[in-house]
């Protein structure tokens, strides 16, 4: 393995240590009609859309068990997480993009605009399996200086996992 990548065993790829890829869409096709977008390859269990306001801020959580690809449909939002160093990148994914967060790997994500993103699960985790999934992590958003990338007037808004378990 090229030294500050990780292999991900269910892609059958390295992906970087320390600065997460986007990954464009394998192919588009578009005519008259519109677009269809082929999402990179993905062993999807289940699919997930999330609209998100801006100043959302989601996850603060490892997944034990499961990877799972990010596509952005609309607007952006800035994919952190953390490095088996400890430190926490941001990497900004736009509308067309796609980031994989790996099996056990610390994530967040902070959306600076009206977003929607479309999430596909390697482990099922509908129902009460949501959160059985997760390990909650100190908020990696609070780690790193996100001025740049949100603007400094943004406020976040943050979940209130006790009222109702999801991030």
């Amino acid at each position: 393995m090229p030294p500050g990548r990780i292999f991900c065993p269910l892609f059958g790829v390295s992906v970087p240590d320390e600065h997460p890829e986007t990954i464009p869409p394998q192919n588009i096709y578009s005519d008259e009609r519109g677009r269809i977008v082929s999402l990179p390859p993905f062993p999807a269990t289940g699919v997930l859309v999330i609209e998100s306001e801006p100043g959302a801020v989601r996850g603060n959580h490892l997944h034990q068990h499961e990877s799972h690809l990010m596509y952005v449909v609309s607007g952006r939002m800035i994919y952190l997480e953390e490095t088996e160093r400890g430190t926490v990148v941001a990497t900004e994914v736009g509308a067309g993009e796609t980031v994989i967060s790996p099996r056990g790997r610390a994530h967040c994500t902070v959306f600076p605009e009206r977003t929607v993103i479309c999430v596909l699960n390697d482990v099922d985790r509908t129902g009460a399996r949501y959160e059985e999934e997760v390990v909650r992590v100190a908020p990696l958003d609070q780690r790193v200086d996100l001025s740049h990338l949100i603007g400094a007037d943004l406020p976040l808004v943050r979940p209130a996992v006790a009222a109702h378990g999801k991030a």
